[in-house]
C-alpha cells in the first residue's frame, strides 16, 4: 500500500509490515528494526529473525497518542545514529 492510499484510509488495517508501520510513525523503514531492537515497537507473534514482521495499527496509534513516546522513539533515533556515524573511520 502507498504511503498516501495508508494515510487517507477511513480505518487502518490491523497489521502492518515495516513500511506501513514506518508511515504511520513518520520515519523510514530503515528505522524501524532499530525500534523494535530498542524494544520500543514489538512485531506481533513470535516472527524468526529473518521473517517478515508485521505490527498492530491499534497499539502503533495508542503510542503515537503519547508524546513522551514520540520523544523516546526520536531521541532513540538521534542516538542510534550518532554512535553510528562515530564508529565511522574518519577519511583523509
Amino acid at each position: 500500500m502507498s504511503p498516501e492510499a495508508l494515510l487517507n484510509c477511513r480505518r487502518l488495517p490491523s497489521r502492518l509490515n515495516a513500511e506501513e508501520a514506518a508511515v504511520l510513525i513518520g520515519c523510514c523503514p530503515h528505522d524501524i528494526p532499530i525500534l523494535t531492537r530498542s524494544g520500543l515497537i514489538k512485531p506481533l507473534g513470535s516472527p524468526a529473525a529473518n521473517a517478515v514482521k508485521y505490527f498492530s495499527s491499534f497499539e502503533l496509534e495508542k503510542k503515537l497518542a503519547d508524546e513522551k513516546w514520540s520523544a523516546r522513539v526520536t531521541n532513540c533515533l538521534y542516538r542510534y545514529w550518532q554512535e553510528r556515524k562515530g564508529r565511522a573511520k574518519p577519511s583523509e
